[in-house]
């Protein structure tokens, strides 16, 4: 068993303080005492507190992000228990929101992490230097939109569940940005298919699963109507499963969660092919590559 490191251990004593005393009542003397340090072996490991909790929360976001082999995990899958880890840690990082400000700003450290984290992953799956000032600029926003959105979540201003957090995070991704992540998407559907099917099993019920053949299409107009009409007929049969599970929450959320990425889906496909019909097909496909 691999053990604790110094950094570990201050980061476990500030966190076990901080489940009953506010974060700007808690000093460093008070930090190294509960697990037995001094506080020169402290000032060894961080500059002062807030560099501490800067360190904890940016460890906790790679847990998010990779898989214990230092590989990206799916990045719907992260946004998910992104949303899961705001709702375990809610009253622990409503106590950094609240009793830290300024220049050590709990929101501060967040933003920039969130930032840095988007850009290592975009530049796990690209070549860094084709990055411009557009695409840090778009990782800024969003980074930055989607702490100011969770820290709202976590203060209780948006009451709404985690599957919709996630939604959330998923659907406001910018557009130029989603060819970073779209590979990534198609391992998380992956990935919540066999926890559906995993699901059924657990309940007695064998899945039938098949596998459908996608067309080849040349033709990119041809390619979203054939999506559009595809998921124009899935939706209703993921409605009529839905209605299956009345008394069952667990596989209810599961389906919920197929049938918004599937709208979700087939709004953005209308939304392209009557961008097509509007501006004409080489304009779009203009557009789309000046994006």
């Amino acid at each position: 068993m691999k053990r604790k490191t110094a950094k570990e251990l201050l980061a476990e004593s500030f966190r076990e303080l901080a489940q009953d005393r506010d974060i700007d009542r808690i000093t460093v003397q008070d930090i190294a005492k509960n697990c037995g340090y001094s506080i020169a072996t402290f000032y060894r490991q961080f500059k002062d507190k807030y560099d501490l909790i800067a360190w904890d929360y940016a460890r906790d976001v790679q847990k998010l992000l990779e898989q214990e082999d230092g590989t990206q995990k799916d990045w719907r899958q992260s946004l998910s228990e992104a949303a899961d880890y705001y709702d375990e840690q809610r009253e622990y990082l409503a106590n950094l929101l609240t009793n830290t400000n300024g220049y050590d700003s709990f929101i501060r450290y967040m933003t920039e992490i969130h930032f840095n984290a988007l850009m290592n992953r975009i530049r796990v799956v690209s070549d860094p230097s084709g990055h411009d000032r557009k695409t840090e600029m778009l990782v800024r926003l969003y980074g930055f939109g989607t702490v100011m959105l969770t820290c709202e979540w976590i203060l209780g201003k948006y009451p709404v569940s985690r599957e919709t957090l996630t939604e959330v995070y998923a659907t406001s991704l910018p557009e130029p940005l989603r060819g970073y992540f779209q590979q990534e998407m198609i391992g998380y559907h992956c990935y919540k298919a066999k926890k559906v099917n995993a699901r059924l099993i657990e309940l007695g019920v064998t899945p039938k699963v098949e596998l459908q053949e996608y067309p080849v299409f040349t033709d990119v107009k041809e390619m979203l109507e054939y999506d559009c009409k595809d998921a124009a007929e899935a939706l209703p049969m993921m409605s009529k499963a839905l209605s299956l599970f009345e008394d069952d929450f667990v596989t209810r959320s599961m389906i919920q969660e197929f049938i918004v990425d599937e709208q979700d889906h087939f709004n953005w496909v209308r939304q392209h092919l009557s961008l097509m019909q509007e501006i004409g097909m080489e304009n779009y496909l203009i557009e789309q590559l000046g994006e």
